[in-house]
């Protein structure tokens, strides 16, 4: 009788598990804080008792990460760092911004408790500089990169790449279009000190009217425009130089560099991080350039981000479609090449 009602209760606890019982064996495994990241129960029983045996290792919170989809490296902290005891996660993918929180839950109940879930990255993670003993010790680039949302600091990025053709309408507008001809060009519309010219004024042809039109581009204020349907979100600073291949820039799997004698722009903007003041994500779903603009009477020169409102007048051209959450802990890399 009794060899019976230990089969039974056996088989009522590893085998027929009824819905009614589930309760307490979260409670007797202490498997009641994983709930809210797998709410069915009887997955959480298969999946956090092996969990729990590996609580406070590396693989605990991999497998924690891993319940909620995402797989991420582990990379601590050098010892000889005061807060030795901090690790970073560095993750394939960005994960959702509403995952930010429950990553962060996940990790802490799976971590040893010692350590410290300090950063997480991915595809933007920019170490700090160690320069201990020197004056850029104290510099900006002694810090990682990244924004702290709550306790944990956060650095993702993305890249989108467009390339342009200006049109006429866009040159005209810029007052920097001249007809495609072959009989030469005028004084008035060479932009470039004629020392720069690798050529004779009158020797003129296809590829030496790209070069002047570049070269009105070059190191000229570009801002890039953040819409969502008709709605400004914001204005991000430009870098805009005539280039030519063999750089230091990439884009387009080639590497660009600032030349004089160029056919085409490099015109690149980046986000920072903070520069959307939503606490959980704003789209975008079209951007465009903005040059000959004026800073608002209460705007500060050297600003990197403007909000709406901000910045005045100006012309526009290269409207482009995009497909971008603009989040605070993410810095989104627009690169356009111009081509004239």
């Amino acid at each position: 009788m009794v060899h019976q009602s230990i089969s039974a209760l056996t088989r009522l606890k590893f085998i027929d598990r009824p819905i009614s019982i589930l309760p307490y064996l979260l409670d007797e495994y202490g498997l009641q804080v994983l709930i809210p990241y797998i709410p069915n129960l009887y997955d959480l029983l298969d999946k956090a008792v092996p969990w729990q045996r590996s609580r406070g290792t590396i693989a605990a919170v991999q497998t924690g990460l891993s319940w909620l989809g995402y797989a991420a490296e582990y990379r601590p902290t050098a010892p000889s760092r005061n807060w030795w005891n901090a690790y970073s996660l560095i993750f394939i993918q960005i994960p959702a911004p509403t995952d930010l929180e429950r990553i962060e839950g996940i990790v802490s109940l799976s971590e040893c408790l010692r350590s410290d879930f300090r950063r997480g990255a991915g595809t933007y993670d920019v170490p700090a500089f160690e320069g201990d003993e020197t004056k850029i010790d104290n510099a900006i680039l002694d810090s990682d990169s990244g924004i702290a949302l709550r306790q944990t600091v956060w650095s993702f990025g993305r890249c989108h790449e467009y390339e342009h053709m200006l049109t006429e309408a866009e040159g005209v507008a810029l007052g920097n279009w001249i007809e495609p001809n072959n009989t030469g060009i005028k004084w008035v519309d060479a932009h470039f000190f004629w020392s720069t010219a690798e050529y004779p004024w009158a020797d003129y042809n296809e590829s030496q009217r790209a070069q002047i039109m570049t070269q009105w581009f070059d190191r000229r204020q570009a801002w890039l425009c953040f819409r969502a349907g008709d709605i400004i979100i914001g204005y991000r600073a430009c870098r805009a130089c005539a280039a030519a291949l063999n750089g230091a820039y990439n884009a387009f799997q080639s590497a660009f560099e600032p030349a004089l004698q160029s056919s085409c722009v490099y015109i690149e903007a980046m986000t920072g991080f903070g520069d959307v003041q939503s606490s959980i994500s704003t789209p975008a779903d079209n951007i465009a350039l903005i040059f000959s603009a004026k800073l608002a009477p209460s705007v500060p020169a050297g600003r990197l981000w403007l909000a709406p409102g901000e910045l005045l007048e100006g012309v526009e051209i290269a409207k482009k479609p995009i497909e971008a959450v603009l989040r605070r802990s993410v810095r989104e890399q627009i690169k356009i090449i111009l081509k004239v």
